[in-house]
């Protein structure tokens, strides 16, 4: 019976460890020599779990079920719409339909993943947004070792970033496009963004941690994904709205608040001296300010807070000329492979290229999946998370194409709202 038990426990063990590999590869999209791209492996692997026959069974379920056949008919229609704007102005631009075959694969490997953890949560105990922390925080340690360690990141970088992107990167002074990941710069922003309240929601519910690591864990997450990109900080505020909330006015909440208070006053202490008694880590410190807190910088030596990349952002938003509004234009990326009209602001960029009845094809159906899978949660705490996140990609969006079109992005999000909407539906 003991060997049995030893066993199982192993055998947990190397499925866990198989998952969180599998699910960083596909999740992250490294670049890889010979196969291009993590993903691709990934999706070839994790279609071995569905040689469990209660994992395809179960996947074959949430494949017919509405929801989902409203996701992939939502992709079909962009696909076709796509191809018919592009034909119906001349321009034959398709460099768009990648994207929206990467999303029906994303489609595909949620549904998977969603279905092994349907089958194994009475089984083992095993929690979807325990795996999603991991894996930040598994991206988490790959920053900070590249934050620290130039010659590791160049080394990282020279695998997984083009000549272009680690040219792009080189004017952030090493604090920015770090991690193992082949997303640069928004991407990999917004994907950090999104992942932080979830590990916020496994620290505060799931995980047995004392408050000194919950504390410590909380930082860290927050110093990568500032570094990812300052887009990222809509997440951290969700992150932390989700680990204070609700605020009860009782003098034990109180007093288990001052203690919290406390170990963060202490630890943001012992980070200061550490840093400013080591000649590198200030240089890092400050280079990483610089980035972070520009808005700061900026005020204080040349009394404006204005910062160049949201100057930059809000030039993107024009008034097109000689534009079909209901179709577009049909162009999506110049000759040369940048953008058309050179804007990269998602409500913008969609407008242009397959205008209002393409963007309402995404935006409606986006809100019909979000909102059918809120509405179905008893959970209240889950239930606000996932409203803060279905209303923070419309801010996300406003920056870059997120809305049914990012990849990393849909990645996280299919799989956290795939799995609040089944996890209570199936009993296997």
């Amino acid at each position: 019976m003991k060997m049995l038990k030893l066993n199982k426990s192993f055998i947990y063990k190397i499925e866990c460890f198989y998952l969180i590999l599998v699910s960083f590869l596909f999740l992250y999209g490294i670049s890889m020599p010979v196969v291009v791209n993590s993903s691709y492996v990934a999706f070839f692997f994790i279609f071995i779990l569905m040689l469990r026959r209660n994992v395809f069974e179960c996947s074959i379920y949430i494949l017919k079920s509405k929801i989902v056949l409203l996701l992939i008919l939502c992709i079909s229609l962009l696909i076709y719409f796509s191809i018919f704007t592009s034909v119906i102005n001349g321009t034959y631009d398709f460099s768009i339909l990648p994207t929206h075959v990467n999303n029906l694969a994303t489609i595909f490997f949620s549904i998977v993943c969603t279905s092994y953890f349907i089958v194994m949560k009475d089984k083992y105990d095993i929690s979807l947004y325990k795996l999603l922390s991991i894996i930040f925080l598994l991206q988490c340690f790959f920053v900070i070792l590249m934050l620290l360690s130039p010659s590791f990141s160049m080394l990282v970088q020279s695998v997984t970033k083009t000549e272009a992107q680690i040219s792009r990167l080189s004017s952030y002074n090493g604090i920015r496009g770090l991690g193992l990941t082949g997303f640069v710069a928004f991407g990999f922003s917004i994907t950090m963004g999104i992942l932080y309240p979830i590990m916020s929601y496994w620290i505060k519910y799931e995980s047995k941690l004392n408050d000194f690591f919950k504390i410590l864990i909380l930082l860290i997450g927050a110093i990568c994904s500032l570094s990812a990109g300052r887009t990222s900080i809509l997440g951290i505020f969700i992150g932390l709205f989700i680990v204070i909330y609700p605020i009860r006015i009782e003098i034990n909440y109180i007093l288990r608040s001052m203690k919290v208070y406390f170990i963060i006053i202490a630890i943001l202490i012992a980070l200061i001296y550490i840093i400013f008694n080591n000649k590198e880590l200030t240089n890092i410190a400050i280079f990483y300010s610089r980035y972070v807190f520009q808005s700061i910088w900026n005020y204080i030596e040349y009394g404006s807070f204005s910062v160049q990349s949201l100057e930059h952002l809000d030039s993107m938003y024009f008034y097109p000329d000689d534009l079909n509004w209901l179709i577009g234009s049909g162009h999506y990326t110049n000759a040369d492979g940048s953008y058309y009209m050179h804007t990269d602001a998602g409500y913008m960029r969609f407008i242009l290229y397959f205008g209002l009845i393409g963007s309402l094809i995404a935006y409606v159906c986006f809100i019909l999946f979000s909102l059918t899978t809120i509405g179905s949660l008893n959970d209240k705490v889950i239930q606000l998370i996932l409203i803060l996140i279905f209303l923070s990609s419309f801010i996300y969006h406003y920056k870059g194409e997120v809305i049914m079109f990012s990849v990393p992005y849909n990645r996280v999000y299919f799989l956290i709202f795939f799995w609040s909407y089944f996890n209570n539906r199936l009993s296997i």
